[in-house]
């Protein structure tokens, strides 16, 4: 059966080396015209940071637990920042992948179910980028190395797997309804102020709590902002809950991309 799950890895490994060298492409061309270059890969998370710190932790005075500090404050944010930025880079660029990519879904046989893949892989060497900035600066700003940081796979990988297949979806879903695109964008800043990014869920009023549980993003900032800041390993049961979610999603994102695929050209 073309759409059964073990057909997305078998897809995935089949084109293992086109992945990679679309990956190559992508991530050299990205900022090929800038004149920081990859340096934005850093950049770019911390100027947001800095901007959220200043409004929420110094104007605001938003504080967690344990951290004292501006700086730590700001080392908190940064702890979230990066996986939403994860997730955003992913869908606000799966809404226009198909039709930005329209010379090979018209004009030649290509598995095209690769794309989103690719922003996918593309978006994880920044996370790890941007992780790895984190942990220098744990270490300067808490003088210890955060331990805690062996966890993240735990929470990251499945994190991954359910950006894919969403990617997947959406991919799909706006080659027939173009409205996602223009959707997509204030649904995101949505989705980060309805989660514990910007301040901790206990802020939220009790009454709208349960808001918060019923983002995805909540399942991923809360665990690993545990790990990160706390040292605390992810809790097994939404560890477990969260890869069973996430297979289930990224099967779904998969079998609908390739159960729309013979379509995409007589839409394009």
């Amino acid at each position: 059966m073309q759409n059964h799950p073990a057909r997305a890895f078998a897809a995935l490994w089949r084109n293992r080396f086109l992945i990679e060298q679309l990956v190559r492409k992508e991530l050299s061309s990205k900022y090929r015209k800038s004149s920081l270059g990859a340096a934005w890969i850093i950049l770019n998370p911390l100027l947001l940071v800095g901007a959220y710190t200043l409004v929420f932790g110094v104007l605001l005075g938003v504080r967690w637990g344990g951290a004292g500090s501006t700086l730590e404050f700001a080392l908190v944010l940064h702890a979230g920042v990066m996986f939403f930025m994860f997730f955003n880079e992913i869908m606000s660029r799966s809404t226009t992948l198909v039709a930005s990519n329209q010379s090979y879904v018209t004009k030649m046989v290509f598995p095209t179910e690769v794309f989103p893949v690719v922003i996918t892989l593309v978006a994880g060497v920044s996370f790890v980028a941007t992780l790895l900035i984190w942990t220098v600066l744990s270490v300067a700003i808490r003088g210890e190395f955060p331990v805690g940081i062996i966890w993240i796979p735990f929470v990251f990988f499945p994190f991954l797997m359910f950006c894919l297949g969403l990617s997947w979806f959406l991919s799909a879903l706006a080659v027939f309804k173009p409205d996602v695109e223009h959707a997509m964008p204030m649904t995101l800043l949505v989705l980060m102020y309805l989660s514990p990014l910007l301040f901790p869920a206990e802020r939220m009023p009790e009454a709208f709590r349960w808001v918060i549980a019923f983002n995805p993003l909540s399942w991923v900032l809360e665990p690993a902002r545990s790990a990160l800041i706390h040292n605390v390993a992810p809790d097994i049961v939404v560890v477990g809950v969260g890869s069973i979610v996430s297979l289930v999603v990224f099967w779904v994102g998969y079998a609908s991309f390739k159960g729309n695929q013979r379509n995409f050209a007589n839409v394009l």
